[in-house]
């Protein structure tokens, strides 16, 4: 009977150690089902920690008056007392039958001693771990059949620390390995928001093929060109090229795509990893305004070439008329020589302000003028000059003073040129000249206009006035002496002093130029102009 009991209750042991990780409940069941088959007044099991031990769970103290907090707070050395110190040695449980008449018992200050004991070692792979005590206050309580039947509880109290500890770490080690994946997952997310924010941002269009070519991911500049910016036909163009370079990832290729509105320099790499699948970047460089530079300088260079070789042309021939030409005939040649060579001279001053303006060096010294003054003057000069031809010039000077912060020599050197500019297209009628002060967008502005009723402009020549070099069909049929660069020249120098100039022509009817310039505030002595403030006038694109 007493072993059939012994069995049952080391099986209820097991089963506790098999169906539950948490140490604390299956400690509680196997001392449980120690004191049904070690009868005892009371028992515990202890665990080592450094050179003492720790009780940490109990039975039977209650009924003696000791406190739960009386029990936690005991820690006996394990060299002190002797039946630890035998188990730690020997790994072999330990009976006192009377512990009265055994030297090696101690008794510990203040507790209620008892007469006979048994303990047996909590052995975890080899080591004692901690160990489960029972304790009598009859002597002779015990004997070797309880210490062992104390050894077997002891043995599963061993499973069920170690499974707990296995847990305990295989829980840390989870946390761990959930702390890394998170520190991982953050880091990929930051190193990924980090390449969508370059990708973002750059001007360039980044491309994603597989190793056919075919497009797997772009960023938001590429799609915008591929989906909503570009005709089909320039789509089509681009992924042909994109396709060819793809193809060609090893090589380092580049490949120069021209499209409607867009030139782009393209480039592609293989990318590197540990990814099976093959696949290419391709970098779409946008060079529109490069090659648009490029072109200006072949243009400008065709236009210098077209504006001298007239006057060189001819400076040629008249020279070559001089030796050879009849003595009578030289004052005539001279003449001649004299107008081409100022014609170059005239070229090559207003290419040096162009260049001037364009490279910063154009420098202003503001001064508060009144634009009505010099306006006046500019009318009163072109007086004449529009009299030879049969012109009247009709003058509307505002009443009221216009002060303006003004360079006087650039400015009355752009509206020489507008006032110029109408004397040799108009050959009848009148050119009216006239200030007054105007509001647009919310500011005040002295406006001067220059009108005129000369035969106008062509509508498809208006968007190109402002432009190096651009002259008229008009100007070239009837030979106007010009280069084209009058406008550029007096647009630059208007929006340097902080205004605007707006040409706008009827064909047919008339012209009219207006230049705007912000007046200048009560009480202000100066505004100035700073050297670098940008030139929009003059076309570099």
């Amino acid at each position: 009977m007493a072993e059939a009991l012994f069995s049952s209750a080391l099986a209820g042991a097991a089963a506790a150690v098999s169906s539950s990780l948490q140490v604390e409940q299956v400690l509680d069941q196997i001392l449980e089902q120690v004191s049904y088959v070690v009868p005892s007044d009371t028992c515990n099991i202890m665990l080592i920690e450094g050179d003492g031990a720790r009780i940490v769970r109990w039975r039977g103290y209650e009924a003696l008056g000791i406190s739960n907090e009386d029990l936690a707070k005991v820690r006996p050395a394990i060299t002190v007392y002797g039946t630890f110190r035998a188990m730690v040695e020997t790994g072999q449980p330990v009976v006192v039958g009377d512990t009265q008449k055994t030297a090696a018992w101690v008794t510990a200050p203040g507790r209620v001693d008892h007469r006979s004991y048994v303990g047996a070692p909590i052995c975890i792979d080899g080591k004692v771990e901690g160990f489960i005590n029972a304790n009598s206050s009859r002597p002779g309580q015990f004997s070797q059949r309880d210490a062992d039947r104390l050894s077997a509880f002891a043995s599963h109290a061993a499973i069920a620390l170690k499974n707990a500890r296995l847990y305990e770490q295989t829980r840390e080690y989870a946390g761990m390995l959930e702390q890394r994946v998170e520190e991982r997952t953050r880091e990929l997310r930051a190193r990924t928001a980090w390449a969508e924010a370059i990708l973002r941002s750059t001007s360039d269009g980044i491309i994603v093929t597989d190793a056919d070519g075919d497009i797997t991911d772009l960023n938001p500049v590429a799609s915008r060109w591929l989906h909503h910016s570009l005709p089909e036909a320039d789509v089509q163009t681009l992924r042909r090229a994109i396709r060819t370079v793809a193809h060609h990832a090893d090589e380092d290729s580049l490949q120069l795509v021209e499209l409607t509105d867009l030139d782009l320099e393209l480039r592609s790499a293989p990318i590197s990893g540990d990814d099976p699948t093959p696949a290419i970047v391709v970098a779409a460089h946008d060079v529109t305004h490069l090659r648009a530079v490029d072109r200006m300088r072949s243009q400008f260079i065709s236009d210098i070439s077209h504006e001298l070789r007239t006057p060189v042309t001819t400076i040629k021939l008249y020279t070559s008329l001089l030796r050879a030409g009849p003595a009578e005939k030289h004052d005539v040649y001279f003449r001649s020589l004299e107008k081409e060579t100022g014609r170059i001279a005239n070229l090559v001053e207003a290419i040096v302000k162009i260049a001037r303006i364009e490279s910063g060096r154009f420098e202003l010294a503001p001064v508060r003028t009144d634009m009505n003054i010099v306006i006046s003057c500019e009318a009163r000069g072109a007086a004449p000059v529009a009299a030879a031809k049969g012109l009247s010039v009709i003058e509307s000077i505002s009443h009221d003073p216009l002060m303006v912060y003004i360079d006087p020599t650039w400015f009355i050197e752009a509206v020489s040129n507008l006032v110029n500019n109408a004397l040799l297209y108009t050959d009848r009628g009148e050119i009216r000249i006239s200030t007054e002060a105007t509001t647009r967008d919310g500011t005040v502005w002295a406006t001067c206009t220059i009108k005129d009723t000369g035969p106008g402009i062509p509508y498809h020549e208006q968007a190109h006035l402002f432009e190096r070099f651009f002259r008229g069909d008009a100007a070239r049929a009837a030979n106007i002496p010009g280069n084209g660069l009058g406008l550029a020249i007096a647009k630059a120098i208007i929006e340097r002093h902080g205004g605007a100039i707006e040409i706008s022509s009827t064909p047919g009817v008339d012209t009219c130029a207006t230049i705007r310039l912000p007046l200048a505030e009560a009480g202000e002595r100066q505004r100035p102009i700073a050297a670098s403030t940008p030139i929009h006038g003059v076309n570099s694109e």
